[in-house]
């Protein structure tokens, strides 16, 4: 398995593990229980599953192997324990945001959008003077009635980090729960009013609200083909029983060596990178790895322009 956490039962990854338990393997061989599943109700199912088609799971760090009925009270141990920790973890953090905003009046967690940064030790979020003229600009546009395709080209900018902008509160100094931030507000309310109305009435057509599907991974953002760099596209599919089904598929509809599938169901996607986001913990060893991955991307790549990004291993795009 390459993920964990207590989500991993909707991913098609773990699916496929359990379907092909006893045919293509006879033990699963796993690092220790918690990096099996974080979640009790799936570890006891999942265990289930694998001995009635004749598989079994090893723990190698415990040494416990799950057919072995002397040692079935400590995996039972383990696995609760694994549970226990991880929603030990997640009030600890929800704890520790609810703390940054009481506090300091800042949002906690999670990426900032263009125009701000975070500082000093307890990486507070204030507005960045080098990056905010270009969000300025964006918002400008947006007033004078600007489509959010026009002011990504104009500026250079993705369409994701247009949206980004015009859609995060902190620009008018609020947080997301509607708090004031410690700063006051880089954008003038009417500006933002007037760029928020132009923005609305696309959304509808006569005194119809658009009712348009929201694809979190396509646009210009966050999913790419490692093959060509072409974002991924959000569609919807007809089926022959009348229905309609959320796919995503390659941008242009090309032939791409990295797009083996014409189209992949948004739900399986979705999931796999959820599992890839699910409480993410690199040692320091790979956390510097990334951060110098990261440097070269930035230098490597127009300012305000995203690196492709490729796309979790089971869905290709």
């Amino acid at each position: 398995m390459a993920h964990s956490g207590r989500t991993i039962a909707s991913t098609s990854q773990f699916a496929d593990m359990l379907a092909r338990a006893g045919r293509d393997y006879d033990v699963l061989v796993v690092g220790y229980v918690s990096r099996f599943t974080r979640d009790l109700r799936t570890a006891v199912n999942a265990r289930h599953q694998l001995h009635e088609a004749g598989a079994a799971l090893l723990f190698a760090d415990e040494r416990v192997l799950s057919s072995d009925e002397n040692a079935w009270e400590n995996w039972a141990r383990e696995t609760v324990e694994a549970e226990a920790y991880s929603r030990r973890l997640a009030r600890s953090v929800r704890g520790g945001y609810a703390a940054k905003i009481r506090d300091y009046a800042d949002q906690g967690g999670g990426l900032v959008p263009l125009g701000f940064r975070r500082v000093g030790e307890r990486k507070l979020i204030e507005p960045d003077p080098d990056a905010l003229p270009a969000a300025i600009r964006v918002w400008e546009m947006a007033a004078q009635g600007a489509a959010d395709g026009t002011v990504a080209a104009a500026t250079g900018l993705t369409l994701w980090s247009v949206r980004g902008v015009l859609r995060s509160p902190l620009y008018a100094g609020r947080l997301r729960d509607g708090r004031s931030t410690r700063f006051p507000a880089p954008i003038e309310a009417a500006l933002i009013e007037r760029a928020q109305a132009y923005r609305r009435a696309r959304t509808r057509i006569g005194n119809r609200l658009r009712r348009n599907r929201t694809y979190a991974l396509s646009g210009s953002g966050p999913l790419a083909c490692g093959a060509c760099g072409q974002a991924a596209k959000g569609d919807t599919r007809g089926r022959r029983n009348g229905t309609k089904i959320a796919v995503y598929r390659h941008r242009d509809g090309l032939d791409c060596a990295g797009w083996l599938v014409r189209e992949v169901p948004t739900d399986v996607l979705e999931a796999q990178v959820a599992s890839l986001l699910d409480g993410p913990a690199p040692n320091r060893e790979s956390a510097a790895r990334i951060r110098a991955a990261l440097r070269r991307r930035r230098h490597a790549r127009p300012p305000g322009d995203r690196p492709a990004r490729r796309p979790p291993s089971g869905a290709r795009g």
